[in-house]
């Protein structure tokens, strides 16, 4: 077989295994082989930046088997062993191929993933395997928590019990028969996840028959679950990739690691009087169609148990100097104390902040005009801080309601809200507007097409700009708004169209092409203009033409200025 970089297939006899394979960059004869835990399809453990510092050769093995590309804990399908069968092969295969013995290889994988590293490990007799938090009685496991899974591993038409219980053995048995295996074996769990109890101790006695195997028992209060052993751990997992690569192979035996506050640490942290105001997330809440401004606030070195351990409130200070004091909910999110850890563990809980109910906030409960966030935090002993809202990473969301639009823009400096009036947005001097498409589809609704280029943005990606078709009604000045999609037509620019290559995506559409329904409109006279929006620039057209609608029959008249080339 010709071993290829990327996601690919490997087929025999008519059965196919999923795989991506990255070459290494140094001269370790080695190779790394990654089995994942339960998954979203088509998503793999380790296949991201983490794995970055590891430089010898990597395969990942899919566990998407059959027609139904369903787990199978990379063993069974349909009470066979087809993954089991296609997978010896297809490693041999690769081993081969980069002229390397089983002794060279590395074998690692995570929960489910780590149940097959082992499996597989003691079955080739590999140098190492590395895995965390597996489970060794997969029958009664995938039965209980995956049932899906299960149904596709057995077969309806076996005695249910006796396929449970000899899929129960097939750990148990894998190391028994090879209790006097060379294979260095890592197992990493923590008493907080139940599975060291349930799936490890009981076959422990049959592991430690292993000459070399080691088991690291990781105590921190950032583990509360199985999930956060695999993450806590990275750093040591990347260690012994490292050194097996090389063939080393330390020795821990049984060991347990304890991670306990570091009183000092919080003391000075408290001293610093240091508020978090984190941004992590704005949406629409669809039962409300209201802002949900996602966010972490916190003092360092202060615990959140309880709701009632911080008190905090959005302010939003507006360019006139006025302030406007929002209210904010809370919810539990235990993560959150493994994700912004300083020096020490400190129980954040309750650091997650939302609006009251989570049922977000009317654009009316924000102020006219550009305002900046800031967030006051107050301890139950009164003492109050406050600090400047920011975002991890650049942040941009909008949203129409009523006429209106709100503009939430963050960063690592600072995070600023605008809401505005379209009524009160006058028309963008300089922009490049050019309607070529402008109908009413014999009185089925709206079609238009054409390019507006704002200046100070580039438009060159699909998400680097949102336009909206905006109609006014002339007597009541309402203002209605409706999605435009955006097509490329970046062939036109230099010969027909005499704007930057960097607005190359600026020509707006009716979405899919089809005339945009007015049916929610009641008769009146509208003007048209097409609205920009994104971190750069809000922008609103001139005029590009006149809308009736009449006993629900809709008018258009084009304004013949706008379906020339111009400089608005």
């Amino acid at each position: 077989m010709l071993l290829k970089s990327g996601i690919n297939t490997y087929q025999k006899n008519n059965y196919s295994l999923k795989y991506r394979f990255q070459r290494g960059q140094s001269d370790r004869a080695n190779l790394l082989v990654i089995f994942s835990g339960f998954r979203t399809k088509g998503t793999l453990d380790f296949g991201g930046d983490a794995i970055s510092p590891i430089r010898s050769n990597i395969l990942w093995i899919f566990d998407e088997f059959g027609t139904e590309n369903q787990n199978t804990y990379y063993l069974l399908e349909d009470g066979k062993f087809s993954p089991r069968d296609i997978i010896d092969d297809f490693i041999n295969q690769v081993r081969q191929e980069l002229g390397l013995n089983y002794e060279n290889l590395t074998y690692s994988g995570f929960s489910k993933g780590g149940t097959a590293a082992i499996y597989y490990g003691l079955r080739h007799c590999v140098g190492a395997v590395v895995a965390t938090v597996p489970q060794f009685f997969i029958g009664t496991y995938a039965k209980k928590y995956w049932p899906k899974v299960y149904d596709f591993m057995g077969s309806a038409e076996a005695d249910q019990q006796k396929q449970q219980d000899d899929y129960d053995d097939i750990m148990p048995d894998c190391i028994l028969s090879h209790s006097k295996s060379a294979t260095h074996l890592y197992v990493f769990s923590s008493h907080a996840d139940p599975q060291l109890s349930d799936e490890i101790r009981p076959v422990l006695p049959l592991l430690e028959m292993l000459p070399n195997f080691n088991l690291i028992v990781t105590d921190s209060p950032l583990i509360t679950e199985h999930i956060d052993v695999t993450p806590y751990n990275i750093p040591a997992l990347l260690a012994l990739f490292q050194l097996t690569a090389d063939g080393l192979y330390p020795t821990f035996g049984v060991s347990t690691t304890y991670q306990t506050q570091n009183q000092k640490a919080i003391s000075s942290q408290r001293k610093r009087n240091e508020g978090v105001a984190v941004l992590e997330k704005c949406s629409t809440v669809p039962t409300t169609n209201q802002v949900e401004l996602e966010m972490v606030t916190l003092l360092r070195g202060y615990e959140q148990k309880r709701y009632a351990d911080l008190n905090r409130t959005l302010l939003v200070k507006s360019s006139d100097g006025k302030t406007t004091r929002i209210g904010m909910g809370k919810l539990i999110d235990k993560q959150i104390s493994r994700r912004y850890v300083q020096d020490t563990f400190v129980d954040y809980q309750c650091a997650l902040t939302v609006s009251p109910g989570k049922k977000g906030y009317p654009l009316s409960a924000f102020p006219m005009g550009q305002s900046e966030c800031q967030v006051e935090l107050v301890l139950p002993n009164g003492t109050k801080v406050n600090t400047a809202l920011v975002t991890k990473r650049p942040l941009f969301f909008h949203q129409l309601q009523d006429g209106q639009l709100l503009t939430v823009k963050g960063s690592e400096s600072g995070t600023s809200i605008s809401r505005v009036d379209l009524k009160s947005l006058q028309p963008s001097e300089g922009a490049f507007l050019r309607v070529d498409i402008f109908s009413d589809e014999k009185g089925a609704g709206i079609l238009t097409q054409g390019w507006f280029a704002p200046i100070g943005t580039t438009v060159t990606g699909w998400g680097d700009a949102h336009m909206y078709l905006v109609l006014r009604e002339t007597k009541s000045e309402s203002v209605f708004t409706f999605p435009l999609g955006l097509l490329d037509r970046g062939r036109e620019l230099g010969s027909q169209i005499n704007i930057s290559k960097s607005m190359s995506k600026s020509y707006f559409s009716t979405l899919r092409a089809q005339a945009q329904s007015l049916n929610g409109l009641k008769d009146g006279d509208f003007v048209a203009q097409i609205l920009f929006v994104n971190p750069d620039v809000t922008a609103l057209s001139f005029e590009i033409g006149k809308v009736s609608i009449k006993g629900g029959k809709v008018l258009v008249k084009n304004n013949e200025n706008s379906t020339k080339s111009k400089v608005s």
